[in-house]
């Protein structure tokens, strides 16, 4: 493929991801069978914002605003029960409410849950890789950086961050299970922890005289990444699922993330042992620069390319790893919507739009995915600093 083609598509699949991402963060406004604005004689009304502002918006002395899509991932529409084919229009009813790519057995809408679907999938592989792009960048980074004996901790240390940190995720485990608190609240207390455990042992402990001890870090983190590469992804998956007491869609962030981090430490590890060597690294630990401050100032922009491409591969592979799972029915409660659910049901009452769209929609995103990775991977560091 020529340059000036590859070019093209790039832009074609970095405005049709933007379509999406759009559609994604505006699915509440543009989905559902409430009224966005609603005017009578006593004023305007926002039955979307409050359930207090709802009007029937069937009034005949004032007019309302609908959504786009006329319909909510969950409505019913009786009259167009065990699933009715594309541009079908309710008897009697403008073609407003046309559903436009069908229904499901319920009468549900199928565009209406796409959009939705299109929520789900984005949350699901941007947040899952977020997580595992912040575990596995910082584990590879620090792996090669450090090595097996350039990070060294005294008994202190030791001690203090083993038993806080032992401590700390008993109680959050506990808290968690007992007390359901959101995952993302407990991802973020252990972070906070982590952190607190970094400070005391950097700025209290660290000026002690004890004897220090090398951590091989490098070799841990590897026999880590060796370790999670042997176990089966479908049993791994099915193991951690049944740890989670209800179905959550962070249930899957993180079901995901514990999946996916080992590729980011892979070739963070692997780009910070070819860049750790240049001058101008050996020039920052010469002006005394922080090991912190030489890791994401300096090493981190230069090693960002290669994990764009796998951030990229990610993404869809995340999106197409939700599909699987809520096409086989695992992980996402039952009235969260998705395009694997969608297509499981037309699977089941083999109904080809039900199918074909949302397949569609999954296809056209990991394909942009696929094109955004290819043209990172073709372009230089040089033209990205």
């Amino acid at each position: 493929m020529s340059k000036k083609n590859t070019s093209m598509a790039y832009k074609i699949a970095k405005y049709v991801l933007l379509t999406f991402l759009l559609v994604a963060i505006l699915s509440p406004i543009l989905v559902g069978d409430r009224p966005l604005i609603c005017k009578s004689e006593s004023g305007f009304s926002f039955p979307f914002v409050s359930e207090i502002h709802l009007k029937d918006h069937t009034n005949k002395t004032g007019w309302c605003i609908l959504p786009l899509i006329p319909y909510g991932p969950s409505t019913m529409d009786d009259a167009a029960q065990q699933g009715v084919k594309p541009l079908y229009r309710p008897e009697g009813k403008s073609t407003k409410f046309t559903h436009w790519l069908g229904t499901d057995r319920l009468g549900r809408d199928v565009l209406a849950g796409i959009v939705y679907g299109t929520a789900t999938a984005f949350k699901i592989g941007f947040f899952s890789v977020f997580l595992s792009f912040l575990i596995g960048v910082t584990l590879g980074m620090s792996a090669a950086y450090f090595g097996d004996d350039l990070w060294r901790l005294n008994l202190i240390q030791w001690i203090f961050g083993c038993l806080v940190l032992l401590i700390s995720i008993y109680y959050l485990w506990y808290e968690y299970l007992i007390f359901s608190i959101n995952v993302f609240h407990f991802i973020v207390y252990f972070l906070i922890i982590v952190a607190g455990i970094f400070v005391v042992n950097r700025y209290l402990f660290n000026r002690t005289n004890a004897k220090r001890f090398a951590i091989p870090l490098d070799t841990l983190v590897m026999k880590l990444i060796e370790i999670r590469k042997s176990i089966p992804g479908l049993f791994l998956i099915l193991s951690l699922i049944v740890l989670f007491p209800k179905p959550s869609l962070w249930n899957i962030v993180i079901v995901i993330s514990l999946m996916m981090w080992t590729d980011f430490a892979r070739f963070a590890r692997a780009e910070t042992l070819a860049v750790k060597g240049e001058t101008y690294i050996q020039s920052a630990r010469v002006l005394g620069y922080d090991s912190l401050r030489i890791l994401f100032i300096h090493i981190l922009p230069n090693i960002l390319p290669t994990l764009l491409v796998v951030i990229c591969f990610n993404i869809s592979s995340a999106i197409i790893l939700e599909s699987s799972l809520s096409f086989l029915g695992i992980g996402l409660p039952v009235e969260e919507i998705s395009w694997g659910k969608l297509l499981a049901e037309g699977r089941n009452m083999k109904l080809w739009w039900l199918v074909v769209f949302p397949g569609f929609a999954i296809f056209l995103v990991v394909l942009c995915l696929n094109i955004l990775a290819t043209h990172f991977q073709n372009i230089g560091p040089k033209n990205n600093l």
